[in-house]
């Protein structure tokens, strides 16, 4: 009896050796069952393969897009940082100034003329207004020793003054300050117990150290200088606070008014007032007392 498997004739004793060959070469090939279902999971998973490759597609055009867009920002900015290199001036310039801060307190410089002097330089803006400029402005007014001018972020002025310290007068229209200086204010203040030095100007820095000696020497028996004068001789004319004149010459000037001190609280406690003292000697002075009426004998040697 014989009976067929798959297409092939066989035997009945062989039956179970040709079908698993036949079996074995009929693998590669696929069934049609096989064939069917493969297809079926070729078309189901060629949607999922599609949707990746747009994703992918999606991802480089956003990249390069990306790119684009930071090339064009870098760009920009070269651009926008070239025109406002090229236009920094005007840009700068315009930036207004909106305070000016003076440091206070100043006792003889007013609001007003602060303003009349700093004001014309804010017009060139908070960067354009030349600060140098302004300072030596500033310092060429008699009462100013220093200024100091700066910017301060985002639209401030500040002005930092340093007003001279007077000692004395200095002639009729000016004043020495502490460093020496000479300076002329455009109107004398009246200020108690400055004294009234008056000598030639290049002898300025000297005169205040011999005043400050002198002085020294008499405030040791209660008397200050109030005027101190140097002459063409450069012998002194001291006017003391008691009323009393003192003549000196350059010899041995501090020795001499050592000698004056030690005879001076004598001579106020004489019953005559003195006028003047002499010290243009070698040896002594000579005193001259007020007189008390048109007889008296004025002059004494001591």
């Amino acid at each position: 009896m014989k009976r067929q498997v798959g297409g092939v004739r066989m035997g009945k004793g062989t039956g179970v050796l040709f079908f698993v060959l036949l079996l074995r070469d009929r693998s590669p090939s696929m069934s049609p069952l096989r064939k069917r279902s493969r297809h079926a999971v070729a078309r189901a998973s060629a949607p999922v393969g599609q949707a990746e490759q747009v994703k992918a597609l999606g991802t480089r055009l956003l990249k390069r897009a990306l790119l684009v867009m930071a090339g064009l920002v870098v760009l920009m900015g070269v651009g926008l940082a070239g025109w406002a290199y090229k236009h920094q001036d005007e840009l700068l310039a315009h930036r207004a100034v909106e305070h000016v801060v003076v440091r206070a307190p100043l006792q003889h410089i007013t609001a007003a003329q602060l303003e009349a002097l700093v004001m014309p330089y804010m017009d060139a803006g908070f960067f354009g207004a030349d600060l140098s400029a302004l300072r030596d402005t500033l310092e060429q007014q008699p009462w100013v020793r220093r200024a100091v001018v700066t910017r301060s972020w985002p639209a401030t002025v500040r002005i930092q003054i340093k007003e001279r310290t007077p000692i004395a007068y200095w002639g009729d229209d000016k004043m020495l300050d502490q460093q020496g200086v000479l300076f002329q204010p455009q109107r004398l203040p009246e200020i108690e117990g400055l004294p009234i030095l008056k000598a030639p100007s290049q002898y300025a820095d000297w005169v205040m150290q011999q005043y400050h000696q002198m002085n020294g020497l008499l405030r040791s028996v209660d008397v200050h200088i109030t005027e101190l004068q140097l002459n063409s001789h450069m012998s002194w004319r001291l006017l003391l606070n008691n009323g009393v004149t003192v003549k000196v010459d350059r010899h041995s000037t501090a020795d001499k008014l050592v000698q004056l001190v030690m005879a001076l609280p004598k001579l106020m406690a004489m019953e005559r007032p003195v006028d003047q003292i002499d010290l243009r000697y070698l040896k002594g002075f000579a005193v001259k007392w007020r007189a008390l009426n048109a007889s008296d004998d004025l002059i004494s040697r001591s």
